[in-house]
């Protein structure tokens, strides 16, 4: 799934409880995982040379990629991008446990979309460190998961327009 995608798929299972969560962080959360991805790409293309479709089925979803990651890599990331964006916003109220549980939800959101996916080698180690690989992929998964994140993005828009017209006006979220 492409990245930006997870992010408009992911709200839409967030939108309900969209004000008891902390939506920088979410949202980061739903997109840090494919960061994973940018270390494993020299490998692809160096074994894969100008073949996209070969180079795009490289493993490269390992530690991000897992339930550990997700809870102790990308939500710790995710907290600090939020913590940076409240400090830039100069927000002086903000409660870090729903911001770290709101970073867990959108890795674990992401996970679960990419589930959908990946499949072969390129298939989920969830349970890193251990070597099983996991797998639900379908063409109607994927077809599922490309409407949501189409949904996603127009009830992003819907829902947050006031913050995100305020982004471009300096105000702050009220």
């Amino acid at each position: 799934m492409f990245t930006f995608l997870h992010a408009f798929a992911n709200y839409l299972f967030a939108a309900p409880i969209r004000k008891r969560i902390d939506i920088i962080a979410f949202l980061a959360a739903s997109m840090i995982p494919d960061l994973e991805g940018l270390y494993y790409m020299p490998a692809a293309y160096a074994a894969c040379g100008a073949d996209s479709a070969c180079a795009a089925a490289y493993p490269s979803h390992y530690a991000i990629h897992s339930i550990f990651g997700t809870i102790f890599i990308v939500a710790v990331l995710a907290s600090v991008c939020s913590l940076i964006w409240k400090k830039w916003r100069k927000e002086k109220k903000f409660d870090m446990r729903a911001v770290y549980l709101s970073a867990v939800f959108g890795g674990l959101l992401h996970i679960i979309a990419d589930l959908f996916f990946h499949t072969g080698t390129d298939a989920l180690y969830l349970l890193w460190p251990l070597p099983q690989q996991f797998s639900l992929a379908s063409a109607e998964a994927q077809t599922v998961w490309t409407a949501l994140s189409v949904i996603g993005v127009v009830a992003l828009i819907y829902l947050e327009r006031k913050n995100i017209t305020g982004l471009f006006h300096g105000q702050k979220k009220a």
